[in-house]
């Protein structure tokens, strides 16, 4: 996959990284739209503080591609939105 990270103030780089496997727990999501939203804004403008890149634009629609567990309430093909953070099963 490739992911864009800022390397420095109001600079960022396009870099290779490994598909990520789920867990149990989680699903994979091909990102088709992500926004920035404010508090995106202060680490763009500033770069990272400890010089490691951090990679912005938490807020995204995508389509799952794969599942951690058989028995998720998502499925392969399910567009899906929200903040790019683990969630509740459950929640739907």
């Amino acid at each position: 996959m490739r992911i864009s990270q800022v390397t420095g103030p109001r600079r960022s780089e396009i870099v290779e990284s490994p598909d990520p496997v789920p867990t149990a727990d989680q699903v994979l999501v091909d990102v088709l739209a992500c926004g920035v939203c404010t508090s995106d804004r202060a680490p763009w403008r500033s770069g990272p503080g400890d010089g490691d890149p951090i990679r912005l634009g938490h807020e995204m629609v995508g389509r799952i591609v794969a599942l951690g567990s058989p028995d998720s309430v998502w499925r392969v093909g399910d567009v899906v939105t929200g903040l790019g953070v683990r969630a509740s099963p459950n929640v739907r």
